[in-house]
């Protein structure tokens, strides 16, 4: 089971369980890769791609073949058994379409989050997250949560979505959310991050940005 239960906060419950989410839709998209590169139809039978998908382990190999194609697309790579890169983004493409919002999909996303416990578990997520919001502090720029809060408060934010006075979960880069493979971000780093970078190699940047961070502050401090 998802360990969701363990979670008496009701926001952190919430986070878990979209955590999960976002996490199944990175092991469905690589499980339709590797089935595409190895000459298998896709599936559409339910009984057949439920087993199929739950006993799908995602190793250091088939990460590094997904990470090769992942920035592809009129390419063609040794590990894609001479599929082009485009070619296999249309078949899942086709798949996607084909199954959104059915009960295969349905089923398949109900199996992965109801174990989710299994990938991250609820003690790694408290951990890296933290109950109180006063202990939240971004990785990378190391600002704390609340401080963020009091640059949207003071109209200091520019973004115009909805996002950013919150941190988030950002997890090593063509992994699922696992156990041992998150951190704590705050918007700002995890959106200018994205999958190019590696944890390490954006701590650098990280550092940057909190002197962005600091100078917005110091001019609230001076009103």
């Amino acid at each position: 089971m998802t360990g969701d239960k363990e979670l008496k906060n009701s926001e952190l419950r919430k986070k878990y369980l979209a955590i999960a989410t976002r996490s199944f839709k990175t092991k469905l998209d690589i499980y339709l890769f590797i089935q595409t590169i190895n000459g298998r139809e896709l599936s559409r039978d339910e009984a057949v791609i439920t087993a199929d998908f739950g006993g799908f382990k995602i190793d250091e190999k088939i990460r590094t073949i997904y990470k090769n194609a992942w920035t592809q697309t009129q390419i063609e790579l040794e590990e894609t058994s001479g599929l082009m890169i485009k070619k296999i983004d249309e078949k899942i493409d086709d798949w996607n379409k084909v199954n959104k919002n059915t009960p295969l999909l349905n089923q398949l996303r109900k199996q992965y989050v109801e174990n989710f416990g299994d990938v991250l578990t609820v003690k790694c997520f408290v951990e890296v997250y933290k109950e109180k919001a006063e202990d939240r502090r971004c990785l990378y720029c190391q600002i704390p949560e609340l401080e963020i809060k009091r640059l949207r408060d003071n109209h200091k934010l520019y973004t115009k979505r909805g996002r950013g006075s919150q941190l988030e979960i950002d997890r090593e880069n063509f992994h699922e959310y696992e156990t041992g493979k998150i951190v704590l971000s705050c918007y700002y780093c995890n959106n200018a991050k994205t999958d190019e970078f590696s944890i390490d190699e954006f701590k650098p940047v990280g550092k940057e940005i909190r002197k962005i961070w600091d100078n917005r502050l110091s001019k609230i401090n001076s009103l």
